[in-house]
């Protein structure tokens, strides 16, 4: 894709993305609208992208919002055009995919900032709610976001929060979750928990927790995203997960590192965890009781 400098007036200026004959591509881009605006997207010049049954092969998605995962405005294809798009939010997330075999002759979208509407009943934009997590260890807990849980009750909106967790290079993000209550446990639109590695796109999901029992999670990068959602129906579900710095043993280690306890499952973490009350290796030896538990009694002579 292909964004130039926008033109006109900074409260009102159109910008554009072009896509000629890409083929075997895929390319993400947002755009993002000043405090109090919204976003309209309209096709111009042309659109052609390889037609096919449910837009298979080459075609445009758009969602209202920052991520791949937020609110589906469509998937579009073929020779025809696009209706105008007016987001609900700030952001739009675009994603164009092409495959090695038939190429059309592209698209041209334009989008440009409209006032977001201030009537009664229509909601101020919310802030992102985001917390980010860093070191060895921490312990991600809904409550975390209380303050935003307070604010979606009192507008009636759905609470959507995301974690970002970032370790060490060279280490691995595992999750146990020691609690796990949703309040509509299989109504997977309702309330859920959602990994994703370093992307926050669908592709990259790794786990979607929306029952009765969210299962450990390692992930193999350092970066991590865990999103919690709960519409107002369920705005009472709760969780807590530990979240632990792994570290793979390299070819030929034999045993962890000086600063390291090893798990005994070719992993190791912090030294400093160990007998934490915190189970941070996946089968617990460091919280094993022959090994935590050791006290000493004095004889008096």
């Amino acid at each position: 894709m292909v964004a130039p400098k926008g033109k006109g007036t900074a409260r009102y200026r159109e910008s554009y993305v072009v896509v000629g004959k890409w083929h075997n591509s895929v390319v993400e881009t947002q755009t993002r609208a000043d405090k109090g605006m919204l976003l309209k997207l309209d096709f111009r010049d042309k659109f052609k992208l390889e037609d096919s049954p449910n837009c298979h092969f080459d075609f445009l998605e758009v969602r209202d919002g920052q991520h791949g995962y937020s609110n589906l405005l469509g998937n579009f294809c073929g020779p025809n055009f696009p209706p105008e798009i007016t987001s609900k939010t700030r952001y739009l997330w675009l994603r164009f995919h092409s495959d090695e075999n038939i190429e059309g002759d592209g698209f041209k979208a334009v989008w440009t900032m409209i006032p977001r509407p201030t009537h009664p009943g229509v909601p101020p934009e919310p802030e992102p709610c985001i917390v980010n997590v860093t070191g060895m260890q921490a312990i991600i807990h809904s409550n975390d976001v209380k303050d935003r849980k307070t604010l979606a009750e009192k507008e009636g909106v759905a609470l959507d929060c995301m974690w970002v967790i970032r370790v060490e290079d060279g280490w691995k993000i595992q999750l146990t979750f020691d609690s796990f209550k949703l309040q509509r446990p299989n109504e997977c639109d309702a309330n859920f928990v959602d990994i994703f590695k370093d992307r926050t796109d669908m592709s990259a999901r790794e786990k979607n927790f929306c029952g009765s029992i969210a299962d450990t999670v390692v992930l193999s990068n350092n970066i991590a995203h865990m999103r919690f959602y709960a519409e107002p129906k369920a705005a009472n579900s709760s969780f807590e997960a530990l979240m632990t710095a792994i570290r793979d043993k390299e070819g030929g280690e034999k045993s962890c590192r000086e600063n390291e306890y090893d798990c005994e499952d070719a992993t190791c973490i912090a030294a400093e965890l160990l007998c934490n009350g915190k189970g941070n290796c996946r089968f617990r030896w460091d919280e094993d009781d022959t090994m935590c538990n050791v006290s000493f009694s004095f004889v008096e002579i």
